[in-house]
């Protein structure tokens, strides 16, 4: 056998990395300098200098900081040190407010006049334009997806340009959707969260909702791949994107998910999984959650009168209040 070689000087000086570093003389080496002091070193919230000022000057024992704690005088601009700031608005000014409303958000008349006096597209240009804005309110209208496909399809690379009557229908139907867009409530994480989902052959939808008013509206449509994706996994495809994207809210509080598809009931106890339905199912175990059937035909207006505009809700009250005494016996309050 071949003895080592130990007359090796960098045998026992080399850094243990787990690579092969390379000894880097120490006049090579980098050099870090204080700004605070000027001392070659140490960084800045390391400095002796500021340390010293902030132990303050006494002839008592007095512990140093290691590190320059991140307050408001330090980090001013850090988001974590704007939580404590408190938000206070008075009920006229609440009612000036173009997004913030008493009781949840709405979306802002100036916007929604834009959209509402908008005249037909009638190039690509025109049509990215219009649904760019109409998104940006795409949370207050259900099924926005499904709405505004046929227009969708016109922005596809080398698709002809033709505004055909589909096209006219989602237009409108978008305008009249988005100038009678309901008010949404705020989420209150300490309360449960119910989550009504729902796929069909040409998107997915999803309503977040609290004590039976609406929270939020999500939509999208189905990319090429998933067209060919069974019922089972396009009902399940939904619940995984309301998961996804609620996640801030769904995170480590109880919800409950409700789809009209019955055999979603019985996932948690399937025998048999492909690949696709286990992955979905290790990200929705992270949820303190419960699936439960909603039948379809059986679908309860619980936020039938939250989706309406404000001015029609005080009408129903003034004109038809047996009708209003009738929906308030399904927690379907006025907001």
């Amino acid at each position: 056998m071949r003895a080592p070689n130990t007359n090796n000087s960098n045998t026992n000086t080399a850094p243990r990395t787990g690579s092969n570093a390379i000894p880097v003389a120490a006049k090579d080496k980098s050099t870090i300098t204080c700004y605070e002091c000027g001392v070659v070193g140490h960084y800045s919230n390391e400095c002796p200098k500021r340390l010293a000022k902030l132990a303050g000057n006494t002839p008592a024992p007095a512990q140093q900081q290691r590190r320059v704690s991140t307050g408001k005088k330090f980090a001013p601009n850090n988001p974590n040190n704007r939580n404590g700031r408190l938000f206070h608005m008075e009920a006229e000014e609440a009612q000036e407010a173009p997004d913030v409303v008493l009781g949840g958000i709405a979306v802002d008349p100036a916007k929604i006049k834009t959209v509402a006096e908008w005249k037909a597209p009638t190039t690509q240009t025109e049509v990215r334009a219009f649904l760019g804005l109409a998104g940006y309110y795409r949370r207050f209208v259900e099924g926005f997806s499904s709405i505004a496909r046929p227009m969708t399809q016109l922005l596809k690379k080398d698709k002809r340009f033709e505004w055909t009557d589909k096209c006219e229908e989602s237009f409108q139907q978008l305008k009249l959707r988005l100038t009678t867009a309901p008010i949404l409530i705020m989420p209150d994480i300490t309360k449960p969260f119910d989550v009504y989902c729902d796929a069909s052959k040409i998107g997915l939808g999803c309503v977040l909702m609290q004590e039976g008013k609406v929270i939020s509206y999500l939509s999208r449509q189905l990319k090429q791949h998933e067209q060919n994706y069974p019922t089972h996994d396009l009902e399940l495809a939904a619940v995984v994107l309301a998961l996804k994207v609620w996640r801030h809210y769904l995170m480590g509080n109880r919800c409950e998910i409700y789809s009209d598809h019955k055999s979603l009931k019985y996932i948690f106890t399937q025998k048999e999984l492909n690949m696709r339905q286990r992955r979905w199912l290790e990200l929705i175990k992270d949820y303190d959650m419960e699936i439960h059937y909603h039948p379809g035909k059986a679908n309860v207006v619980a936020d039938a009168l939250s989706r309406l505009p404000c001015q029609l809700n005080s009408m129903i009250a003034e004109e038809q209040p047996s009708l209003h005494q009738e929906f308030e016996q399904f927690r379907m309050e006025l907001v």
